[in-house]
């Protein structure tokens, strides 16, 4: 449905603005918006009805404004001036394959008629992932 994806891009563009504002102030703690949030979408489309895909698309479209700015400021603040061509590559090819892979598994069991608890969990499990590995490797302190 069109006007979904007008919903997505309603909220994303003002939440680039503001997650940059964010991010300007407090640094890469900010990160640990967009991992939490992006727990839920597929969470929510399964379970809600008409009202839990457009809320799905409304936490996307949060996540995906976070994405659009944050991420690559990160990249500036964790890597230095030489490799960040490179950095912003490989930052791309990771975020574009990663997102093929994860509608395949979210579309796999979409099609398998699989609970949306198992669909949090996978996501959930993913996103703690995520933040043990920017805890891990992050200069500065994100607790």
């Amino acid at each position: 449905m069109p006007l979904l994806y007008v919903v997505v891009q309603l909220i994303d563009a003002p939440m680039a603005v503001l997650s940059g504002t964010l991010f300007d102030r407090m640094g890469v703690k900010v990160l640990l918006a967009p991992f939490a949030l992006s727990i839920f979408p597929a969470f929510l489309m399964s379970y809600g009805g008409m009202m839990g895909v457009v809320s799905a698309c409304i936490m996307y479209g949060l996540v995906l404004g976070m994405q659009e700015s944050i991420y690559r400021a990160t990249i500036v603040t964790l890597v230095p001036l030489q490799r960040r061509g490179t950095s912003y590559g490989i930052f791309n090819t990771a975020l574009g394959v990663g997102t093929l892979l994860g509608g395949a598994i979210f579309g796999y069991f979409i099609d398998n008629g699989y609970s949306g608890v198992v669909m949090l969990g996978y996501a959930l499990v993913l996103q703690v992932g995520a933040f043990l590995a920017l805890r891990a490797d992050t200069p500065t302190s994100i607790s």
